[in-house]
This record gives structure tokens, sequence and C-alpha cells, in this order.
């Protein structure tokens, strides 16, 4: 029979990214955490579950290590096993199982998380709830896909999105038009938090140095090779030269626009004023993004000295959390090139700091901004760089541009608020 309902909630996920302390941590790890703290300010107690993390030296509290999660586990464990490891870790409490929709090898780790839902809705535990961020599994077979999806009725699901939402339901017609049962789900749209903590004080922690800015940027310089030095950083971020500042919140990868954006801004250099791209996190480093990151190096090693006066781009390889706000600050406009996207906090946190967001017409981008900002095809971002700067140029300064600041201000504080995020996340734990 399922316990009496108690504060322990469990998160998990088979791999996190970027579980540093305060650091500008990434993706799906970001979202666990950040609903981590908004669970803990109500009482609650919860816990991170996951089966490796790229920064094991700085784990933040409140993370368990489990083998049977992993991304890549060799040999790969059957569901039944990754069903009793996580029984026994969280006994009967709340788990919100991220991203099983895409967990690459690890079928065993999905069909568990299925498992455990149907579980609860069976009265045997808490709830246990599918997290849907992205949805992959390209490499799986339709029977596969469908094994990971719970099969009692009333099991829950939230989507970060109704973008997702609907890519869900396609699915499911998928599955329904193969003759595969799909079950009446609880499905619901919960966005992603941000930290509006970090973002609307009026005052913004600055950081002393480069150093306490990026912590690892002479390393992450140093390891990737990097056409970048300190002092071009110092330049652009501390130094009195007057560039035009563009922000690029987000990894270095084809899916996130980095070359779009650094196009976009050698262009807006060329034609009216020298310029600075600033990309605040890392390097998307598996094998797949490794001829993209190639790409991007040979453009950034082929400028001439004259080109690099006028023109900056600037790889931070991750940003403290309390100094994001300065940063936006510093800039004039964030650009955000994304595709695939599931729900984009960054044009939030940067219209709370003042500042508006160029983006591509990507359907979550679009959702989740409600068009608030300068919206471009990304045909136009691929192919007309000249065209994106002239549109930039004609929109920055704006009444438009006001405007659109301030309705994505009032939207964060609409939809994510802790208060409200963490309303959505007690009725989605609760029995």
């Amino acid at each position: 029979m399922r316990s009496e309902f108690g504060k322990a909630v469990y998160n998990a996920h088979f791999r996190t990214n970027g579980y540093r302390t305060g650091e500008n941590f990434r993706g799906v790890g970001r979202v666990m955490m950040v609903q981590n703290d908004i669970l803990r300010a109500r009482g609650f107690q919860p816990v991170i579950l996951t089966g490796e993390t790229d920064s094991t030296d700085r784990l933040r509290d409140h993370v368990v290590l489990l083998p049977s999660l992993a991304w890549y586990p060799r040999p790969v464990p059957s569901s039944g096993e990754v069903f009793n490891t996580l029984t026994q870790e969280t006994g009967s409490a709340p788990i919100l199982f991220h991203n099983h929709t895409n967990s690459k090898d690890n079928l065993g780790f999905s069909q568990a998380a299925a498992n455990l839902v149907d579980a609860s809705v069976r009265g045997e535990r808490d709830p246990a709830v599918l997290w849907v961020h992205d949805i992959g599994n390209k490499e799986r077979t339709l029977q596969e896909v469908h094994s990971i999806f719970p099969t009692e009725s009333g099991a829950r699901i939230a989507a970060i999105s109704n973008i997702r939402l609907e890519q869900l339901q396609r699915l499911f017609a998928q599955f329904h038009d193969q003759g595969l049962v799909v079950p009446e789900y609880d499905m619901r749209v919960i966005p992603n938090p941000i930290e509006l903590q970090f973002f609307q004080t009026d005052i913004a922690d600055a950081p002393s140095s480069l150093e306490s800015l990026a912590p690892r940027f002479t390393t992450f310089t140093e390891t990737h090779h990097l056409p970048q030095t300190v002092e071009d950083a110092n330049r652009v971020l501390f130094g009195e030269d007057k560039y035009v500042k563009f922000i690029l919140n987000g990894i270095v990868a084809r899916k996130k626009g980095t070359m779009e954006a650094i196009n976009a801004v050698e262009a807006y250099a060329n034609e009216y004023h020298p310029a600075a791209l600033i990309i605040t996190n890392t390097i998307l480093t598996h094998r797949q993004n490794a001829p993209y990151f190639e790409e991007l190096l040979t453009k950034l090693r082929s400028m001439s000295d004259s080109q690099r006066k006028n023109f900056k781009v600037i790889i931070l390889g991750g940003v403290e959390r309390k100094y994001m706000r300065w940063l936006y600050q510093q800039c004039d406009l964030q650009l955000a090139p994304f595709e695939l996207e599931g729900f984009s906090f960054p044009p939030f946190e940067a219209a709370l700091t003042g500042v508006s967001t160029a983006f591509a017409e990507d359907p979550a981008m679009l959702e989740s901004t409600d068009g608030n900002g300068l919206t471009l095809p990304m045909t136009t971002w691929r192919s007309q760089p000249l065209l994106v700067a002239r549109a930039i140029n004609q929109y920055m300064g704006t009444a438009k541009e006001a405007a659109d600041i301030s309705a994505l201000s009032t939207k964060a504080h609409n939809i994510l608020h802790p208060d409200v995020i963490g309303t959505q996340l007690e009725e989605i734990i609760t029995p």
C-alpha cells in the first residue's frame, strides 16, 4: 500500500549537465536544480538522482549518483534492475522522470520510469511523473518507443510547452495507427522555471574580474584551442573599448544557431559599429557536434587582425549564476537563433534585465515569447546575415523593443514565478 504522503521528492535523469555550485549550468540539469530550489522553499526535501554528471568535482548538495541511470552504462541494465534500484533508493516518495523520452541507449531507464508511473496509478506508491523536455529515440523502433510509455489510464505526463504536448499527441497517433494501445493520460503543460532571484533585483552583483565571472575561461580556452585570449575578454567586458555587445546564452551547437549568430554580428560590425558576441556557455563536444565545432574554429581562426579589431567572439565556457544579471546588462541585445526548442528561458531572463531578444521563428520560441522580440525566419539567419544585421540595427532603441521587454517581463512573473511553478509542482506530485 502507498505510504502516507511525505516531504521527500526525487528528480531522476539518466545524465546531468553542469551541476556546479553557482555556475551557469544548462539544459535539463538546470531545470531540475531550479525545481529543487522551489520545492525546498516549500518545505520539501528534494533529491536529484542521476547516473553520471560532467562535474562530479563540484556537485551541489542533494545529488545522488546511481550507476544504473547512466547514459551509456555497460552492460545496459534491464528495466527490472532499474525499477528495483529506484524503488530501493526512493521508497514510495514522488519521482519526476526528466527526459525519459530521450535516454539514448538506456532503454531500461525509460521502461522502468513508465513502470513506476503505472505503479503510482495503481496506488502502490506516491505519484511518479514523466517530464518531457525533448522527444528523441530516432534509433528505436516504434514498438520500443511505445514500451517506454505507461500502460495505465490516468498516468501523469508533464510537457514543458504546448509544442512538446502536440508532438506527444502526434506520436500517440502513430501508435494508434499501428494498433498499439494508448491509454488516456493525465497530461499537463508546465514550463521550465527561471531563477527570478538573480534577475528581479534592482542592483546586480558585479564580478571583480574575468576569473570571478567565468572561472574556467582560461582552462576552457586552452582545452578547446580557441582563438581568444584573456586580454580579448577583458577588453570587451571590462575595458573602455566601445563595442556593441550581443549575448548568446546557450551552448555552442548547431541547434543553438551559433554560426548564424557569429555571422550576423560580423555583418553588423562590418556595416555599422565594432561589435562583440559573448557566448555564455560551453561547447557541446559529442561526436555529432564535432564537425560543426571544427567549422566554427576554422572560421574564427581565419579572421585577419583587422577583422579581429572590430569584431570579437568571446566564448566564456560557463558563468557564475549570480553574475548573469550583470552580464545581460552589459549587452545591447540577445541573439537566440535556436531550433527545436522545447521552452526557452533566455528571452525571459534578458527581459527582466532590460534586454530584448532577436530570435528565429522556431515554434517553441514563438510560443514561449508570444512573438515579443525581433523575429526572423531561420532561412534568413542562415543565408542572409547582412539582412539580420540591418534588422537588428533598425530594431534596437525603438518603442517596439521597449514594449517587447515589458511584455516578456510581465509574462515571466505571471507564468514562471516560483509561486506559480511551485503550485503546479505540488499538484502533480500530490496523490
